[in-house]
């Protein structure tokens, strides 16, 4: 072990050594790689760069962030259907629910971190695949595979969080965030009856679906802040905060209910519940009190 304080630089002796036993590790057969790219992984490292971002302000973190989705739009589609992996130039592998989760939660996320409408948009096409595929209308809940993939004997359905979090909590969680801009009463319906599907399971066991009890303050509190404008004091004053349960918009307005009789200019900070929207605050001092009470 390294003694505290120690120097980060290898002494020379253990240079030498390190540098010996590199270059007879060379010599022998080097161990074989995946280079496969999987679109749930990427879209996972997407959406938690992205708010990064937001977060830090790291601009690095968000660039990185637009790179990955827009290679996984441009490049994980065949025949307008999402696949699961790429590697060696070709996309194959019918995606799973996660995949097309996580890509709405990649989608949702730059959106917040740009204020850029053509991410809202596609989050909102990715969506409604999510539903098209996978959506269970008699029962609820999210299917693993798709309606047009291989039959199985059972269909299954992931609720319990493993390793990743499980599709439904994604699902819940990136259909949330999407439809504050839609308003859409099918994303609203699949979101509440995966919910009650879970609940069995979030009464008795709620540690192992945390991602789905993370998303129940979103659920049930429906907070909506919007910045319109030109007004980058006012967007880094809601970021300054940590809101989990909030969907923020701002930059390029849209058609949906979040920018819907907003002026573009003056520029506003609009904070809602339920699109039921406290006084405008025009200044930060009054966005600040406004925000203090969803923190509180």
């Amino acid at each position: 072990m390294r003694p505290v304080g120690a120097p980060l630089e290898r002494p020379a002796e253990v240079e030498e050594a390190r540098s010996i036993l590199a270059a007879s590790r060379a010599r022998r057969v080097q161990p074989a790689r995946d280079e496969k790219v999987l679109t749930e992984w990427n879209a996972m490292a997407a959406a938690t760069l992205a708010e990064v971002a937001s977060a830090t302000g790291i601009a690095g973190y968000g660039e990185r962030a637009e790179e990955i989705c827009e290679f996984l739009l441009s490049t994980m589609y065949a025949d307008g259907r999402l696949m699961r992996s790429w590697q060696g130039g070709r996309a194959r592998h019918l995606a799973v629910a996660a995949d097309h989760a996580w890509l709405v939660e990649a989608c949702q996320r730059l959106s917040e971190w740009t204020g850029k409408a053509v991410w809202r948009d596609r989050a909102l096409v990715v969506g409604a695949q999510l539903l098209d595929l996978f959506w269970d209308d008699e029962s609820g809940g999210f299917y693993t595979t798709g309606s047009d993939a291989e039959a199985l004997v059972v269909r299954p359905k992931e609720f319990l969080d493993g390793a990743v979090p499980a599709t439904n909590s994604i699902a819940v969680t990136a259909l949330l965030r999407a439809n504050a801009f839609a308003d859409d009463p099918r994303l609203d319906r699949a979101v509440d009856r995966t919910i009650d599907l879970a609940r069995p399971l979030l009464e008795r066991h709620p540690a192992g679906l945390a991602d789905l009890v993370a998303a129940l303050p979103m659920w049930s509190g429906r907070h909506e802040i919007v910045v319109t404008g030109d007004r980058p004091d006012l967007l880094a004053e809601v970021r300054r905060h940590w809101l989990p349960a909030a969907v923020v918009a701002w930059g390029q307005p849209d058609s949906g209910p979040l920018f819907e009789g907003r002026p573009a200019e003056p520029g506003l900070a609009y904070v809602c519940q339920a699109r039921s929207c406290r006084t405008p605050a025009a200044d930060v001092e009054t966005l600040a009190g406004q925000l203090e009470a969803l923190v509180a």
